[in-house]
This record gives C-alpha cells, structure tokens and sequence, in this order.
C-alpha cells in the first residue's frame, strides 16, 4: 500500500473516532489538585437519634464545662513527669525546654530571628511520608465506634470530622459554599478541608549550654479533616471514656483504642495529624499603668471545636492564608496566622483564608499595613512565651502575648466589639478587656471551662508581669 493511501486512511479513521466521540457520554476526572476531598453525602440518611443526642452531649457537656477537670487528671499521670513544668495547677503539658527562661520579643514582621531566638519553625513539604496513612486509617476506623449510626442499622458514619459536620455544622453568617465544596454534603465557609501546617518533628538544640535551648519545628501540610479525625477525636474519645468512670491506666484499653491506636503519646507525631494552634493573650496598656486582657467565652453553635470554653483571644488554627502552596513555605511564620487572627477576632473582620497570595495581599486587606506599622513603630509588641500540647487532643500550641498602646489599639480597631462571631468577650464596665490583676488571673484559671492553652498564657504572663509593665513603661513616659 502506497503511502498516500496511508495517510488517507489514517485521515479517515480520525474522523469517524471524532464523530463517535460525539455520543459517548464523558467521564470527569478527578482533579489531584482539588482543594476538598469527596465525602460521601449522607444528608438524605437519618441519624440514630439516641445517637446524636450521646454525641453532642460528650462534646458540649463533659468536654466543654468539665475542660480543666479533664486536664487535670490526664496531666496526673505518670507517663507526663517530664512535662509539667508549669506545675499541677497548670494542666498543660510542655517540658522545661520549651518555656524560655522570660517572654521573647517576636521578631518584627519581615525580620529573621536571630540566634538568641528560642523557636526555628522550618517548612518542609517533602518530609510528608504517605506510608503514615495506614496508621492513620487505623485511627479512624476505631474512632467509628464514637460516631452515631444512620437509622437503626449498625452503618456508622464515616469520620469524626463528617460527624462533627452533619451534627453541629457551625451556624455563619453566610451559607454560601465555595464553588469547589459544591459536591460537599456538610462544608461551609467556615467548616470545610482547607490546608493546615501539621508538626511532623520536634527537637532542642543548646544555644549556649547549660543556659538556654531552642526548640527546632519542622512542619508539613495536613488537611483540616484529618486533624479532625487523627487529633481532635482524642479529646471525645477521652471524654467520653472518663465520663462512664473508665481510668485510662486501670481500666480497660477498648475505652481508649484510638489513644492506643496512636501510641498514647504526645510525641508520636507520624501516628497523627497534629494541626497546631496559635493562643495569644492579648493586652491594652492604659496611661494610668494598667493592663487590660482580652478574654472570650467561645461560641457553642459557629465553631467546630472547643465551644463553649474559655480561651485568649484572639486564637486560631496555624494555616496558610493561601491556597496556593507555592506560597506555604514563605507563610509558615507565626505572624502570619497572627495578623489574620487579629483582623478577624479583634477587628471584627470576615474569614480572610485564600484571599492572600503574597505578603503585599496581607498588607493591602483589613488595616494589616497598620498593624505591622505600630508593630515596627514600637507600640504594639508581641512576646513569645513557650510551645506545648494540649494533654487531652495532643494539639500542638503555640503561647505567645500581645501588648498594645491604648490609643493605638482604638485607632486600629475602631469597629472592636466585646462579642462576636466565634464567641463573647470579658469586660469591666468601663473599658474593652478585664484588669490583669491576681485575682482576675486566679478566677479564670478556676474556670471549669477554661482551655489548658490559656492557662499557660495567663500563668506565664502572670509570672512575667513586672517584666512586660517595664518594656512598655516608656510609651507613657
């Protein structure tokens, strides 16, 4: 066969391949790069009642108002000797190591810390280890065993985090849901599997030894969901086992599979995806020498954990504010998450995730540019107090404290409101926040429902008050 003929009826057979494609029905390919993973809907399912009614009550009841009670047990045990630096009225577990000796000034934004600092956080995506899904998935499945039925059949949901969605899906705001949660059966704007910085290795190095450490952090990415289903659910299984009297050293192991699943243990970082936290105490300094807190009572129906509980504010999830992971090593730094934390808790501003893409986005959205003003004018510091975990979730925590001028802090956040939408805040009558006196620190630390991240904030600032009335003293002078 002459080539001619060849070439025509190749030509021909291309033709008929277009013309058939026509009417065949196309199949959508996944997308890798989707920003929400596929959960199977299930609204159309009725849940067990008695179920959901066992659920919601572990977590709004006994792991809320019984938060400190909790704590305190778990931090008893004697696997944490080595972490109870802040001492047994103070249920948060970190080791010596991790507190620096005196609150350090937080390096201005844009500023590299220098080798006195006591904390390098380094980003490293290509530490993920894919192998870690199997323990992961073993997690998830004995966590089944706390999740409500659908009907009256022994079918189980599917996840802590699905649970937690269909159950007590936060009431926002708004209700519209991004264009790419479409197929979501329980995501919102505010409850949904964006990206997180998940802690995969933790290590000390002397700065000068014998006097002073620093803590080495070295993160990955993780999705909210899989915090939800690997580290949050510690915490209801914990709850729910010490609610039925069961000890976690004498009784038996079935009540806390997904604690043994793990290892039982805060350190055993490849076993789960630890999301971390960011707490920050924050304070006005008024003329007349006092200090004002900023204290919320977290909301129980517009946040998917901790509701209900007493905590600084502003706190939040250590994430991205992009989408894009080009840009998630350059945001793998604590202001980051701070500066977001402050628009939106303090300024009374909406979710800004996945509207910033470089660092000039930050400075143009919400008065951030001021922000990092006053922060590099001097009249508004920040203070890194120390790192550790929370004894009943494992969640990674970073403590730090915020000292604004007053006048500064009115023009920065003329719309503050004591309330708003993740929570209510504490006030005296005539000012924001509440005088940080020792009685003021020692009543929020008898608080029942108080987080264990919060009581090293105000246990530490406490201890440090002197020190941070002095660094602020001249602003007044």
């Amino acid at each position: 066969m002459d080539p001619v003929t060849i070439s025509a009826l190749a030509a021909v057979g291309l033709v008929v391949v277009g013309v058939i494609s026509l009417f065949v029905p196309k199949t959508k390919r996944p997308n890798p790069k989707r920003w929400f993973r596929h959960v199977h809907p299930t609204d159309n399912q009725q849940l067990n009642a008695a179920d959901v009614a066992e659920f919601v009550r572990i977590r709004e009841e006994v792991l809320a108002s019984r938060r400190r009670e909790l704590s305190e047990k778990e931090c008893k045990r004697d696997l944490y000797e080595a972490y109870r630096h802040l001492g047994a009225k103070v249920p948060f577990l970190c080791h010596a190591d991790w507190i620096p000796a005196r609150p350090m000034p937080l390096p201005k934004p844009g500023e590299r810390a220098g080798k006195e600092f006591p904390l390098v956080i380094e980003y490293n995506p290509a530490a993920e280890d894919d192998r870690n899904r199997t323990w992961t998935d073993d997690v998830v499945e004995k966590s089944r065993k706390l999740l409500p039925r659908i009907g009256d059949t022994n079918t189980r949901l599917r996840d802590y985090a699905e649970a937690v969605g269909r159950i007590r899906q936060p009431k926002t705001a708004s209700r519209k849901k991004p264009k790419a949660a479409r197929a979501e059966s329980f995501e919102d704007d505010q409850f949904y599997n964006g990206d997180c910085y998940r802690l995969l290795n933790l290590q000390t190095e002397d700065i000068q030894p014998g006097h002073s450490v620093r803590l080495q952090l070295k993160f990955g990415i993780c999705k909210y969901f899989d915090y939800l289903n690997t580290t949050e659910v510690l915490a209801h299984e914990y709850a729910r086992a010490r609610d039925k009297k069961h000890d976690p050293d004498t009784g038996s192991s079935r009540h806390y599979s997904v604690r043994h699943a793990i290892g039982d243990w805060l350190l055993e970082l490849q076993k789960r995806h630890s999301g971390s936290g960011l707490c920050c105490l924050t304070f006005i300094r008024r003329p007349d020498g006092r200090l004002d807190a900023l204290m919320m009572d977290r909301s129980r129906t517009q946040v998917q954990t901790a509701m209900g509980t007493v905590h600084v504010r502003p706190a939040g999830e250590f994430q991205p504010l992009s989408k894009s992971p080009a840009h998630y090593g350059e945001q793998c730094d604590l202001w980051w998450t701070l500066l977001r934390e402050f628009a939106e808790e303090v300024g009374g501003h909406g979710d800004m995730r996945h509207q910033i893409r470089s660092t000039n986005d930050l400075l143009k959205y919400n008065g951030i540019g001021a922000m990092v003003e006053a922060i590099k004018l001097g009249t508004w510091k920040t203070y890194y107090l120390g790192f550790g975990f929370d004894p009943l979730n494992y969640k990674p925590e970073f403590l730090l404290c915020t000292i604004i001028k007053q006048d500064v802090f009115t023009a920065l956040f003329p719309n503050f409101q004591r309330d708003f939408i993740e929570g209510e805040g504490f006030q005296d009558i005539d000012w924001h926040g509440t005088e940080f006196t020792e009685a003021a620190v020692y009543g929020y630390l008898r608080e029942n429902s108080i987080l264990p991240s919060a009581m090293a904030c105000l246990h530490l600032a406490h201890q440090h008050r002197e020190f941070l009335l002095r660094e602020t003293e001249n602003w007044y002078a």
